[in-house]
């Protein structure tokens, strides 16, 4: 919930953010529970901006887009997975390499995850 002061702070700007952003209307929600299926989310602070993204977007393109992106991680995963399971690279390459690997591996895991959220969102459109 956002405090009053912040809610009045953002409500003042809302002409100005209409105006910036291109949109007819903005609906201020009381809850983080209240959100809409669909809809791509920003965190500001406090706030939870979301956009709903039916009707701005072309759904089939950005499945198959998602699909493509998903699958070039999944195989970047499986590139640096099969490094660290090296045991001879392990063992000779630097501890700071070691650690850059597998703090890659991190990321596309990381990547991996949000993308499919993305994906399971889109389709529920």
């Amino acid at each position: 919930m956002i405090s009053d002061q912040v809610d009045d702070s953002v409500k003042a700007v809302t002409d100005y953010v209409k105006r910036q952003a291109r949109i007819a209307s903005i609906r201020w929600m009381d809850h983080a529970g209240d959100s809409d299926e669909g809809s791509a989310t920003a965190v500001v602070g406090s706030i939870e901006i979301r956009i709903p993204l039916k009707g701005l977007i072309n759904v089939e393109e950005e499945l198959v887009r998602l699909n493509k992106e998903i699958k070039k991680t999944e195989e970047d995963i499986e590139f640096v997975s099969k490094k660290l399971n090296n045991e001879r690279f392990v063992s000779r390459a630097p501890d700071h390499i070691v650690a850059k690997e597998r703090e890659k591996l991190a990321a596309f895991l990381h990547a991996k995850e949000t993308l499919q959220k993305s994906l399971e969102e889109l389709q529920l459109l």
